[in-house]
């Protein structure tokens, strides 16, 4: 159930108003995030997040991004599903909204 919460009830701590924020880190800008937040603190990044969670590291491996958005794309409803309950996420770090899921918010 944990991979069902958005990243933004995780920045609100998933009780009342959020804190001001000036960085926010999108893990697939993770690198240039990570510099971002140093040199905002007046430090050099110096560390390697490596890649540990990825398919290679998973028993059985992951379905490929492209197949899972093929799966999604052929079931609507779970499409849209999915949509609802990332939809702070969509809003809030202006992430680009699945065709499949234009107006439902």
């Amino acid at each position: 159930a944990e991979h069902f919460v958005s990243q933004s009830a995780f920045v609100t701590q998933n009780d009342g108003c959020a804190s001001d924020l000036d960085t926010v880190i999108r893990l697939e800008e993770l690198d240039d995030g990570l510099a971002e937040l140093a040199a905002k603190v007046g430090k050099v990044q110096s560390c390697d997040m490596g890649d540990s969670n990825s398919a290679s590291n998973k028993p059985g491996g992951l379905p490929s991004e492209s197949a899972t958005m093929e799966i999604l794309k052929q079931t609507p409803s779970l499409m849209k599903d999915i949509c609802m309950i990332y939809a702070q996420d969509f809003i809030c770090f202006d992430y680009e909204l699945p065709s499949e899921c234009e107006g439902l918010f």
